[in-house]
């Protein structure tokens, strides 16, 4: 998500509820100063998370689909930068 170009995310693109749900969820996710509130916030999206990879192929066969998620993922990411730049943890 992080070389996903900063489009508007197009919800007439959704395919599926879990889309609809994630969008809803980082259009509502307010971060702040109050970094344990920041982290509790984002752990609570976890089953959002879930549920999206769960039930959505990132890299659909439809272009305009796949940048469409990219772009959600990338305004995930970007606001989950205020607590910490996550793709540049080390995971082995």
């Amino acid at each position: 998500a992080e070389k996903a170009e900063a489009t508007a995310i197009d919800e007439a693109l959704f395919e599926n509820e879990q889309e609809k749900t994630l969008a809803a969820a980082v259009a509502g996710l307010e971060l702040t100063e109050d970094m344990a509130g920041n982290l509790d916030k984002l752990f609570a999206l976890s089953p959002v998370i879930a549920a999206f990879f769960d039930n959505t192929m990132v890299m659909a066969d439809d272009v305009a689909v796949k940048a469409n998620r990219l772009a959600l993922l990338k305004a995930l990411a970007d606001k989950a930068s205020v607590v910490a730049v996550f793709n540049l943890l080390n995971s082995k």
